[in-house]
């Protein structure tokens, strides 16, 4: 029975810290130091580093040190995970300027308007999607670059 109880709080908390971005230590000076090291014995590091300088609650409070979950960082991350699952839809309904996929972009972007946004992708695709073979990362990347010039965003960019 304790097994299936560490499991489950393992398994809930793997999500959680997959979905803000930041490993199993938790945000911190340490994420920033071991910024994409997941190894166990990484992660440990990583909370003995946030541990002895006692500075998550610093970063919770000023949304620093990777403890702000409005950050565009964030968002791209999230982004591409969506984007990884639905490629084909996101690349098409992108090019049409509407979707339910693009709906779903725009509210993982925290965007005011989703037509707004399923407009501005459209009138970007060239620069967002140059080609059917691009690599989720690039498609985030080009999006989040189209995003930082527009006003309609800015504002919940971080």
């Amino acid at each position: 029975m304790k097994i299936i109880a560490a499991l489950t709080l393992m398994l809930c908390f793997g999500i959680k810290t997959f979905a803000a971005g930041y490993g199993a230590a938790g945000c911190g000076i340490g994420s920033i130091i071991f910024e994409g090291k997941n190894q166990w014995f990484e992660q440990g590091m990583a909370a003995t580093t946030n541990a002895l300088f006692f500075n998550q609650t610093f970063g919770i409070t000023f949304g620093s040190l990777n403890c702000d979950a409005n950050k565009l960082a964030l968002k791209s991350d999230r982004a591409k995970v969506f984007i990884a699952a639905n490629k084909n839809a996101v690349v098409n309904e992108l090019a049409l300027g509407q979707g339910e996929t693009v709906s779903v972009l725009a509210h993982i972007y925290n965007c005011k308007s989703a037509t707004e946004f399923a407009d501005l992708m459209k009138s970007n695709y060239s620069n967002v999607v140059s080609s059917r073979e691009l690599s989720t990362e690039q498609i985030v990347k080009n999006m989040d670059a189209v995003l930082q010039s527009s006003k309609m965003c800015q504002a919940d960019l971080g």
